[in-house]
């Protein structure tokens, strides 16, 4: 009978760990798929509030001009933006704190967009890193081609401290530094999305 009783409760703990192993699987896959689902919930709200400030991009950047920032190279060498600019250049700009796979994603764009403009003077990257030391690590790390230098100071957009919550980071540019085209990052875009083929339309035309 004894043999019978601890058979018995050897059992019942098994399967006592069994439905406890059980609910903390269902529980953390449930708290997976919240996770998932107010992810999806969150950019798509993103994506809106995105979608609803993209058409006013043009209009809250009209007439407004870069200033000629000093930005340092690489290699420590100092060049003024305008030096850099003869035609309209795209300028992809992020910052040290930025989402790290939207910038991963970003790059993929750059490199597709560089690819079917076949100039890599058309693109340049400047982020604004805390030194060029940082620069360099990121460069080496992303494997990044295309011509790259950081804003030496603060790069403020005037728009984005009063109209819109969000940062600029692709700017057309032309040469006498007027923004043309802005656009913000978003985690879903790609080189179909309408800003990229707009630019493509004006480095086709020019």
């Amino acid at each position: 009978m004894k043999t019978l009783s601890k058979k018995y409760k050897t059992n019942l703990t098994a399967i006592i760990w069994a439905l406890v192993l059980v609910t903390f699987l269902f529980v953390n896959q449930y708290n997976q798929k919240s996770l998932i689902d107010k992810n999806q919930i969150y950019l798509s709200e993103y994506d809106k509030r995105i979608d609803r400030i993209r058409d006013s991009l043009e209009l809250l950047t009209e007439n407004i001009f870069l200033e000629n920032y000093e930005v340092v190279s690489a290699s420590g060498e100092l060049k003024l933006l305008n030096s850099m600019i003869s035609d309209q250049v795209l300028i992809y700009r992020f910052f040290e704190n930025s989402c790290f796979p939207c910038i991963e994603n970003d790059l993929l764009i750059i490199d597709s967009l560089n690819v079917l403009i076949e100039n890599q003077n058309r693109i340049l990257l400047i982020p604004q890193f805390r030194n060029v030391n940082h620069l360099k690590f990121f460069l080496e790390k992303q494997n990044v081609k295309i011509q790259s230098f950081n804003f030496s100071n603060e790069f403020n957009i005037p728009i984005e401290d009063y109209s819109i919550n969000f940062s600029l980071y692709f700017l057309l540019i032309n040469e006498d530094l007027k923004i043309q085209l802005a656009y913000t990052s978003t985690p879903g875009h790609s080189i179909e999305t309408p800003f990229f083929r707009n630019v493509m339309d004006y480095f086709q035309n020019k």
